[in-house]
């Protein structure tokens, strides 16, 4: 640990100039003692630093000296800072150490320009460090424990071998070794529950998991139907978030025409219904008059159904 703060200590001080021993000593949770002590240890390994006593003293390097920084130009130096600011997100408070000491050694200011927030609104704390675990589990090649809720609802306990993050269509997965399934398999991380890093380490496998968009469940992928789905005006917003422009036609009377491929499963009939009565399929046919069965038993549901508990008898 004394090594680690010996080494933050120089670079803050290349970033600052000057800086109190009780400065210090808050920064580290150490005494002001061992502050001194770090100062006398520098000094022995020949980095110039040295205190000044009175208002406005405290301890500073010389004003000449610099770390090697000449590998890297000026832009390139701004990329690195601008990268790791958008790491910032799933790196925590080891990310934030490092764009600070890299910050101090190019002698630039770290520019915020991208807040990165990974967790939905409302997140409790355990889904914020969520995405912190994975990562650890991924670098140190530890297996990982969870409950996982597959898209039909049902939930079982799962260990894996965690390989890669993915951002998909603004969906979070998790690349993983199933060991239960004895394949790679793609965790939606939204449904991963109850995660717990383990201390079992595993040896990456000779076989890489397949690309995002092949099959990770053993079957053919959902065959694609070429649909055509009127919108309301007022649910533009949520088109022109979803689909990209080619896919839009936005009509005079301001509703809008959405031409698009989709693998068909269930959610796509759980999303175009989701508008309510803001959009209307109107192309296949036998998609329409599935959306409209779908509708009328939902009808009878909310009818029928007793004190409006379906299980009450």
């Amino acid at each position: 640990m004394q090594i680690h703060r010996l080494f933050e200590m120089v670079y803050l001080l290349l970033g600052r100039r000057r800086m109190t021993a009780r400065e210090l000593a808050e920064r580290f949770e150490v005494s002001e003692r061992t502050i001194y002590r770090d100062v006398d240890a520098l000094s022995a390994a020949g980095i110039p630093i040295y205190t000044v006593k009175g208002k406005g003293g405290g301890i500073a390097l010389l004003d000449d000296f610099v770390l090697n920084k000449s590998l890297l130009s000026p832009e390139e130096q701004t990329e690195i800072l601008s990268a790791l600011e958008g790491l910032h997100a799933v790196s925590g408070q080891e990310g934030e150490r490092l764009l600070g000491r890299l910050s101090a050694l190019f002698q630039r200011e770290e520019s915020g320009w991208l807040d990165l927030d990974f967790s939905h609104w409302g997140s409790s704390p355990e889904e914020k460090e969520r995405f912190g675990q994975l990562k650890a589990a991924i670098l140190q090649h530890r297996r990982i424990l969870f409950d996982y809720d597959s898209a039909v609802g049902e939930r079982t306990r799962r260990e894996a071998e965690p390989v890669q993050l993915c951002l998909k269509s603004r969906v979070w997965y998790l690349k993983a070794y199933c060991l239960k399934r004895e394949s790679y398999r793609l965790f939606r991380v939204s449904r991963l529950h109850h995660l717990t890093v383990t201390d079992t380490l595993f040896s990456p496998r000779p076989q890489p998991p397949p690309p995002l968009e092949a099959p990770y469940d053993g079957k053919n992928p959902p065959p694609t139907v070429r649909l055509k789905v009127w919108v309301a005006p007022h649910f533009a917003y949520r088109v022109l978030d979803d689909f990209s422009p080619e896919m839009v036609k936005r009509r005079e009377d301001g509703s809008l025409l959405i031409t698009a491929c989709f693998p068909m499963d269930n959610w796509v009939t759980g999303y175009f219904l989701s508008y309510g009565d803001g959009a209307l399929v109107l192309e296949p046919d036998w998609l329409r008059r599935e959306l409209a069965a779908l509708l009328h038993r939902t009808l009878a549901l909310y009818e029928e159904a007793p004190g409006g508990d379906p299980a009450a008898e």
